[in-house]
């Protein structure tokens, strides 16, 4: 059951006919946060509620990068409920990146990486500084 005051995280449907939530969670929501605006209506948490009328444009307030500057306030008050939905950008691949590398070389971690393409295999090893 979705409480006054609650939010939402919905991260596991990437594609327009998947879906984490009902429209009902969408609808409730006074603010909608996306991680990024392109491609937030490929995402079928969003996409079904906005064909439906059940939302509407205004609803999706920010996105992360304007969250984090303070562009946008995360609630307008203590009961307002709120929504954020991961629609996949390849942006938050790279955050890990950033935040894990400093770290690997801390702990001088080993980097390893093997991947199968076309015609045969790609391998390699990284050893950070």
């Amino acid at each position: 059951m979705l409480k006054s005051g609650g939010h939402v995280d919905l991260i596991g449907a990437y594609m327009p006919k998947m879906r984490e939530a009902d429209d009902d969670v969408a609808r409730r929501a006074g603010r909608i946060f996306v991680d990024t605006r392109n491609g937030c209506e490929g995402s079928g948490d969003v996409a079904e509620p906005l064909s439906r009328g059940q939302i509407t444009r205004v609803q999706i307030v920010a996105g992360l990068f304007d969250l984090w500057q303070g562009k946008h306030s995360s609630r307008a008050s203590d009961g307002e409920i709120t929504m954020f939905k991961n629609v996949g950008g390849g942006h938050l691949d790279l955050f890990t990146a950033r935040h894990l590398l400093p770290v690997g070389r801390h702990y001088s971690v080993t980097i390893s990486h093997k991947r199968t393409v076309p015609g045969g295999q790609i391998g390699g090893k990284c050893r950070p500084a």
